[in-house]
């Protein structure tokens, strides 16, 4: 193990502390399980176990933001959201995680819910229905906010995890979303002139 502290190696994983500085073990070396709940199927590490975040959508366009340097996966469009701060529920974390990055608080209502699972990391997507875009005040995070038209998304380069889960994540705009007024429906349908 290397000492968070002092930067040296010791192979004495379960001794008192860092035998080159001194510091007590618990502020030095992470347990197994701490390491092992940072992991995810990808290999990848992870800073939290949970986290959350809301895809706001009006069904034609959704609010995206770009991360910037020195998070990861800088330069790619992804949904506010973060980790999970202990005891916090996924929803409670989407809501604080929305207000910091985006400055406002949560707009609309829910529509659906997504929990995806990588390894021992978790993710809760909650997506909600706007009827008016509104405007979002980016944090340091990020370099920019924009809702972008569902249609032109293949021209924006998504998050990874954003980009794998888009598909389902449209399909449920699509169905809880209806393009269509009703009377528009009504007349696709040939049932306009059967009412009159």
């Amino acid at each position: 193990m290397i000492c968070c502290h002092c930067g040296e190696f010791s192979d004495q994983y379960i001794c008192k502390g860092c035998l080159a500085c001194g510091v007590a073990q618990v502020e030095v070396f992470p347990t197994f399980s701490e390491q092992f709940h940072k992991i995810g199927n990808d290999g990848k590490r992870y800073r939290h176990k949970s986290g959350a975040g809301i895809l706001f959508t009006d069904g034609h366009s959704i609010l995206l933001l770009k991360r910037k340097k020195p998070s990861d996966n800088a330069g790619t469009w992804g949904i506010p959201g973060g980790g999970s701060k202990k005891g916090e529920s996924p929803i409670a974390t989407a809501w604080r995680e929305t207000k910091e990055e985006c400055g406002v608080e949560p707009q609309g209502y829910q529509i659906q819910k997504f929990h995806e699972k990588d390894g021992r990391h978790n993710f809760h997507v909650f997506i909600y229905m706007v009827r008016k875009l509104f405007e979002c005040e980016v944090s340091k995070e990020h370099s920019e906010a924009k809702w972008i038209p569902i249609k032109n998304l293949g021209e924006y380069k998504l998050h990874p995890k954003m980009a794998e889960h888009w598909p389902v994540y449209k399909r449920a705009i699509d169905y809880k979303i209806p393009k269509k007024s009703f009377s528009e429906w009504l007349a696709s349908k040939n049932l306009l002139d059967i009412q009159k």
